[in-house]
Parts: structure tokens; sequence; C-alpha cells
């Protein structure tokens, strides 16, 4: 079996496209002993979007993947923006509404905005 740590796996997502990201997953679905695969659209403001060079991006996560891991994972691929925006600069919205707690589930579909 072979074991990818989180570092190498981040590299190898940021090089795949859509399409490609969507095929493993699925392919990765076949097992049992693995979890379901969740999408989500990550969506920026224009400040943000001066970090990550981009307005939109899809995020595939394990199923019942909580906010807080989305946004620890958002910082690990942008760290700027912990850095630049101290906790209460960040305004995030999932669905049109504020997570009322860190744990707040993710599921398919679900469209989460980061602002300043």
């Amino acid at each position: 079996m072979r074991i990818l740590i989180l570092a190498e796996l981040m590299i190898i997502i940021n090089i795949m496209t859509e399409d490609e990201m969507e095929k493993m997953m699925a392919e990765m679905s076949k097992y049992a002993d693995m979890p379901k695969v969740i999408k989500i659209e990550v969506c920026y403001d224009e400040n943000l979007q001066k970090i990550t060079s981009v307005a939109t991006e899809p995020m595939f996560m394990s199923e019942w993947s909580t906010f807080v891991y989305l946004l620890y994972n958002i910082f690990l691929a942008y760290p700027e923006i912990e850095k630049k925006y101290p906790p209460g600069k960040l305004k995030i919205i999932i669905n049109g509404v504020a997570p009322r707690l860190p744990t707040t589930p993710l599921f398919t579909g679900d469209k989460v905005e980061f602002s300043v």
C-alpha cells in the first residue's frame, strides 16, 4: 500500500484538473473502506483573490468534513490569509448563512464564501 504524506498529496491535487480529480475520487469511492467524497464550491472576495489568484475553486473532501476542517485546509493552501487576516476579520458564509459552530458539517454542493 502506498501512503502519501499531506504535503505530497497537496502537490498532486494542485496539479490535477477538476475533471481528473472527479475521476480519481470516483475510482477511490469503489473501495469499501474509503470514505465517500463531497465536492463543495469555495468562493473568495476581491481582497482574498489577490492571495488565491482565483474567484472560486472546487474543494473535494471526505463526507462529514466540517467547516473548521475546510478552514484549516484553506489556511494550509494559502497561509498568507491566516497571517494577513487575524481571527474576527475573515467572514465565512455557507449557503448564505454564517456557520454556528466550527463543527458544522459540509455536504456535496455547498457553497462556502470567504470575504474580509
